[in-house]
């Protein structure tokens, strides 16, 4: 019997009530990895990214990159198409400037 299912029967038949304890216990269980491997990826992942762009890259662009090379695959797992799409659908934002409002900018 895997300990997922039987996590998942007693939400489903909701006997939290009657086995909390048993409850908390295996919610905990489910969620510690069984190996460090992926812990040490992202370490070595942080290492590498720090040495190379640590000088020239702000703490919250450097803390950002690291999330992207450490969740690598689901940002391979990502439709770009659909992102694109809805970027574009967007809002025009470019200001389009007249001789008068340089003339505005330069009286002032």
């Amino acid at each position: 019997i895997l300990l997922r299912s039987v996590l998942n029967w007693i939400v489903e038949k909701q006997m939290i009530d009657v086995f909390s304890n048993v409850y908390i216990t295996l919610r905990i269980f489910v969620t510690i990895p069984i190996a460090n491997c992926e812990a040490e990826r992202s370490f070595s992942v942080l290492k590498r990214i720090k040495n190379m762009y640590r000088t020239v890259m702000l703490d919250e662009r450097l803390t950002s990159l690291t999330g992207l090379a450490i969740e690598s695959e689901l940002l391979r797992s990502i439709d770009f198409n659909n992102l694109v799409q809805d970027f574009v659908k967007l809002k025009l934002r470019k200001k389009i400037l007249t001789k008068e409002c340089i003339n505005l900018f330069i009286c002032l």
